[in-house]
């Protein structure tokens, strides 16, 4: 397999990974099953998350992606040893963190993921070490609507996607892949999960997920992790060395946050994430998917104020 070749030139001896859990990755795209905190803790980063939604008056899934150049709750989300481990033994001990996505799907809402495969409009090369860990904040069972893994899709040619500016779907543009056949249940595995708990996913995997019908709040972190020799298309994209050094140079360097609120380096890493996955986007039926979409899936604790 091509890119298992260039993996194992980046991979070390694993520390945390056993050698079942890396050839199953190689092989299926993803890993389940991996704790990165206590249910207590993560009871408290979701009240952070809260927090923060209370002070901006909006729902998180609006402010919070690429929160940890800000908020020093989620830097440690991103930086947690626990995660950094497991992503070692996959792309190497180099890493940076190109960015953070957040998805929070209320209950009984409409909001879900379309299938979609990320490598589509990141503009990074080359995708074969770029690794996501989605990090529960909240449980994660059926009815929350978990991420589903289409097994082995990391593997075959990148499919065409749709833009469908779909108000409900939770994607910028409401990406959906253009299926030759339909996908087949067997090949699916859903990430459920408890609080506290990730997952590991590869850039090239087809995932989707649907909508929240249980009783709470369905609140996850998408962090983003690359070798640093990766490389981007665009001259000002940003990205932050979580673990060992910067080797290479293509990206502008972003700090870890401090107790002075960096709003500049925040919207500058937004900015550089946001010109990348848009580049050749429907601003305008974009911007209408996003007026829409902001009352369809309002925080319970939030909408009295609305």
């Amino acid at each position: 397999l091509k890119f298992c070749v260039m993996l194992r030139a980046l991979r070390h001896s694993p520390q945390t990974l056993s050698p079942t859990q890396i050839s199953a990755y190689d092989k299926d795209g993803f890993l389940l099953g991996l704790r990165a905190m206590s249910a207590d803790q993560a009871r408290q980063m979701r009240a952070e998350f809260e927090a923060a939604e209370a002070l901006e008056g909006k729902s998180g899934n609006l402010f919070l992606n690429h929160g940890h150049t800000r908020w020093p709750w989620m830097y440690d989300i991103v930086a947690n040893p626990v995660i950094l481990d497991a992503v070692s033994d996959l792309i190497g001990a180099n890493i940076m963190v190109r960015g953070v996505s957040v998805f929070a799907k209320e209950p009984g809402s409409s909001s879900f993921v379309g299938w979609h495969q990320d490598v589509n409009y990141w503009g990074l090369e080359p995708d074969d070490g770029i690794v996501t860990a989605w990090v529960a904040l909240t449980d994660v069972e059926v009815c929350h609507g978990p991420m589903e893994f289409l097994r082995g899709s990391h593997l075959e040619q990148v499919k065409a996607q749709r833009d469908t500016y779909d108000p409900s779907n939770l994607l910028s543009r409401g990406q959906e892949i253009v299926w030759d056949q339909p996908v087949s249940s067997s090949q699916i595995e859903m990430a459920t999960m408890s609080a506290g708990m990730f997952s590991l996913h590869h850039v090239r995997l087809a995932h989707q997920s649907g909508a929240n019908s249980g009783s709470d709040r369905r609140i996850g972190i998408a962090i983003r992790y690359m070798p640093t020799c990766t490389r981007s298309r665009s001259l000002e994209d940003t990205a932050m060395v979580v673990r060992g050094s910067d080797t290479c140079g293509n990206f502008i360097l972003e700090t870890p946050p401090t107790d002075a609120d960096d709003v500049a380096q925040h919207h500058r890493g937004r900015a550089a994430k946001t010109a990348s996955m848009m580049r050749d986007a429907d601003h305008q039926r974009a911007g209408q998917k996003d007026s829409v979409a902001f009352g369809l899936n309002v925080p319970r604790h939030l909408r009295a104020r609305l």
